[in-house]
């Protein structure tokens, strides 16, 4: 018997496999995600222009998928639990695809709002709670925090080639200007629809979760992990209960802060290509949101380390500054 274990324990699955499948979980991120989220910002100018709708109005699709999202994302966690894995990522990749199907058919707002909701529900199959779930299943001692860094920074990676692949399909189905223009055919959503459709079923294919007789840990991983954990709960600070953090005005302070950093990034996130496509050109426009992916990037991988090298104060205190910096910026913009 112990030795049949012995045998058993040298079946343990490669570093190189288990860093596949993060291949594949950054792969998720940076095109299926990416169409599904990350682009959609740009074909609010154009559809605005083209069914002339508000502003106002047609960006709601923003809050209603995100309001949805958050509300189904713990629904979806639950179902990772006792559905096969490929079948939810799959179910998300069609929600998502498929919603882009109706976002090329719609042409009211309550069509919009609902293809909105479906594409943020499917990105929480597949991104949102299937990402960490697979990470989480190969990693479950050493290297989760970084396999999770290297593939959600993924999407910032995607959105530096489909910002302006986007903007470029967009050109070549518009007439008239960036300001004024509108689309001569809802193609785009349909040739999207494909792409995250065709990508998102290659990927499912291959990535997974492991199979009840593979080994993810090594004992040497699994006796260093288990040391480090203990030497880590020695030191660990049981922290507050809710009642006491409510009454602390640091909290509030913070949270207020976060708010404010929060109504700030939305804008700048959701908003800034219908924005700046009344005052540059679809390619310009692209070219801003790849930037914009390459700070993310930057940010992604240095704030780690900011943290752990110069402390909570100094790297907020620099998150800030170029924060304001960024504001700044654009304020060049309405010259």
């Amino acid at each position: 018997m112990s030795n049949d274990l012995s045998s058993d324990r040298h079946n343990v699955v490669s570093k190189g496999y288990k860093y596949f499948m993060v291949f594949l979980c950054m792969l998720t991120q940076a095109i299926p995600y990416g169409i599904a989220q990350l682009i959609q910002p740009l074909f609010v100018h154009p559809l605005v222009n083209t069914f002339q709708f508000t502003l106002a109005s047609y960006t709601l699709i923003f809050t209603f998928g995100a309001v949805v999202g958050s509300l189904v994302s713990p629904m979806v966690g639950k179902a990772l639990q006792k559905v096969n894995f490929k079948i939810l990522y799959l179910i998300g990749i069609c929600l998502s695809a498929g919603a882009y199907v109706f976002l090329g058919i719609s042409t009211k707002l309550p069509g919009f709002y609902l293809a909105g909701i479906i594409c943020m529900v499917g990105s929480t199959f597949f991104s949102g709670q299937g990402v960490p779930w697979v990470i989480n299943h190969w990693f479950p001692a050493k290297g989760r925090g970084a396999a999770l860094g290297i593939a959600f920074c993924s999407g910032s990676i995607g959105n530096i080639f489909l910002q302006p692949a986007t903007q470029a399909l967009l050109k070549h189905y518009m007439a008239g200007n960036t300001k004024t223009g509108h689309l001569t055919s809802m193609a785009p959503f349909f040739i999207f629809a494909v792409a995250l459709l065709v990508i998102g079923v290659i990927i499912a294919c291959f990535i997974r979760t492991p199979k009840k007789d593979e080994i993810v840990v090594s004992d040497e991983e699994l006796a260093e992990s288990k040391k480090a954990e203990a030497a880590a709960k020695a030191k660990e600070f049981k922290g507050w209960t809710s009642k006491q953090v409510l009454q602390m005005k640091w909290f509030w302070i913070f949270s207020l802060g976060f708010l404010i950093i929060g109504l700030g990034l939305a804008s700048l996130n959701e908003d800034y290509a219908a924005f700046l496509d009344t005052k540059l050109s679809l390619t310009d426009v692209g070219l801003v949101g790849s930037m914009y992916g390459v700070g993310c990037l930057i940010g992604n991988i240095s704030g780690g380390y900011l943290f752990d090298k110069f402390g909570t104060a100094k790297s907020m205190a620099y998150a800030g500054c170029t924060y304001i910096l960024s504001k700044v910026s654009c304020l060049d913009t309405l010259v």
